[in-house]
């Protein structure tokens, strides 16, 4: 969520007093800079000094909603908007908390409000745009978006944004044109590069030249770096140049594990835990609660996006794309109950506590049920919580995505994830080792559950698409439709690295690994290494 400027805004003066003003001005800029403890400091100082302060209050709110206490900071912030219901901030701010509680509507009623009450605020339109676009209201959503550059056509991240509306509503020239305008401002851009390059866009010698510049001028360390560096690899890649690009990866690579590390003995032993809490199979229940969803997972870069839109084309099947409501649920409930890990909770939940949980994530995802029957749930990295996900939600399915492993994980490898998504892709053998987890977590799955998930091989989908769309239907217990085979005339919003290629008709492309040779030798062997020790 953009922070407007919250002069002019209705947010009442704070009591006069340089050490209020002080701590104030602090505070904000702590917040904003991330250093939470500092800020926090300073807003417990004013309320000390001046308990009914309004920014104050607003402060601590936002300090709570950064915390994971979106709960909390909404209900702080309705307490506000009682005495003070003309004040445009605060419902912006109540907007994100409603957003992380997994209320769209309401966030969307709190993010009109703001606007509403200020109308030339570029930030608050494009808050409100951005929601509309993750929401499946792509026209309103570019409206917004578009309203908010009209009246601020500095404001970036509404650009940004709007260059993300345009891609996933299939509008790729519109699309670089804004990544253009924003490369015309600053060419040093590393995302704007990077988002160019994610649309397949034409990247000419001449802007080859420039991502160098840029890249010799960028800070050694840090996300611009990184993203210059994913970009410029991409663009070598489709220009035939796999030693560049190879070398360019490497460095994008070590740029990003330096600012996300990732410990994979840690996630091997989660893993394990997870495996082990849920090791015993509920009571098999097609028909029970659940079953309207239709859950897909599998490594990224594995087809999940592909699959989904393939689903999705089904009359009786809503594609929703990448929700976190599930693991949000959980950690939620986790959270509840003083921040233990999900095995340890999983020892002592009783069966009315797993039909809560199902019952809240059912919720949650209600809104993309209203049209048709039932809806997919496509968030790759939910294959660790198909325990937990088959106690909660027992009728419904899991479809696993998979991929050759070498194919995955150089995917995987050129690629920028979002900040904190899926930090494992950063090392080579980093890759190994979750490949590993995967597929140990899958097999265990799929043995405890077998009516209940299925395994769908990219390779054999891309070979014969009606035998494999035939067997999918039949595992999510609908009739096989054909317009399921004419997926890329699916005019849903697609949010993934993979919309544009998912609104093309199917074809099988060489494997890209087969450009690279013995560049791929490392990755090769710790593959090999992975499944040596996959039954250990």
């Amino acid at each position: 969520v953009i922070v407007p400027d919250l002069r002019g805004m209705g947010l009442s003066a704070h009591p006069p007093g340089e050490r209020v003003r002080g701590l104030l001005a602090h505070a904000a800029r702590a917040l904003a800079a991330g250093r939470l403890d500092e800020a926090e400091r300073d807003v417990l100082g004013v309320l000390a000094l001046a308990p009914g302060d309004l920014q104050a209050r607003h402060l601590q709110a936002m300090l709570w909603r950064r915390r994971g206490r979106p709960a909390h900071a909404a209900e702080l912030l309705r307490r506000a908007l009682a005495g003070h219901p003309a004040d445009a901030a605060l419902h912006n701010s109540l907007g994100s908390c409603l957003q992380a509680l997994g209320d769209v509507g309401g966030a969307l009623d709190a993010f009109g409000r703001a606007c509403a009450l200020a109308p030339r605020s570029a930030a608050l339109h494009a808050n409100r745009g951005k929601l509309l676009v993750d929401s499946g209201a792509l026209a309103q959503g570019i409206g917004a978006l578009e309203a908010a550059l009209a009246l601020d056509p500095h404001l970036h991240a509404a650009r940004f944004t709007l260059a993300y509306a345009y891609r996933i509503d299939g509008r790729i020239g519109e699309a670089a044109e804004q990544l253009r305008a924003v490369l015309a401002h600053d060419p040093h851009d590393g995302d704007a590069w990077l988002g160019l390059s994610d649309m397949d866009a034409p990247i000419a010698e001449p802007d080859l030249a420039r991502m160098r510049e840029a890249l010799a001028s960028a800070p050694p360390l840090g996300h611009a770096r990184a993203a210059l560096g994913f970009a410029l690899a991409r663009a070598l890649d489709s220009h035939g140049r796999p030693a560049e690009a190879w070398n360019a990866l490497l460095a994008a690579n070590a740029a990003m594990r330096a600012l996300e590390p990732w410990d994979a003995a840690r996630a091997r032993e989660r893993c394990s835990a997870m495996r082990a809490a849920f090791a015993a199979a509920p009571a098999a229940d097609p028909d029970g609660p659940g079953r309207e969803v239709i859950f897909v997972v599998g490594m990224p870069r594995s087809g999940s996006t592909l699959v989904e839109q393939m689903l999705s084309a089904h009359p009786q099947l809503a594609g929703a794309g990448e929700l976190s409501d599930l693991p949000d649920v959980l950690a939620a409930e986790l959270r509840r109950c003083g921040g233990i890990p999900l095995p340890a909770w999983a020892a002592t939940a009783s069966d009315a506590d797993w039909q809560r949980l199902g019952r809240a994530s059912l919720e949650r995802t209600a809104r993309w049920r209203r049209e048709r029957p039932r809806c997919t749930d496509k968030l790759p990295g939910n294959w660790l919580l198909v325990g937990a996900l088959r106690r909660m939600l027992p009728g419904a399915r899991v479809v696993v995505c998979r991929r050759d492993p070498l194919e995955t994980s150089l995917a995987c490898f050129m690629r920028l994830f979002a900040p904190r998504a899926q930090p494992f892709s950063y090392g080579l053998d980093d890759i190994a080792s979750y490949w590993r987890d995967f597929d140990r977590a899958v097999a265990a799955w799929k043995t405890l559950h077998p009516a209940f998930v299925h395994e769908l091989h990219l390779e054999a989908l891309l070979a014969d698409p009606e035998a494999e769309l035939r067997a999918l239907s039949a595992f999510c217990a609908v009739p096989f439709d054909p317009a399921c085979l004419r997926f890329d005339e699916n005019r849903r919003i697609v949010q993934t690295h993979s919309a544009v290629q998912v609104r093309q008709p199917l074809r099988a492309a060489p494997p890209r690994a087969s450009r690279y040779g013995a560049l791929l030798d490392p990755l090769r062997a710790a593959l090999a290494a992975a499944r040596a020790g996959a039954g250990t």
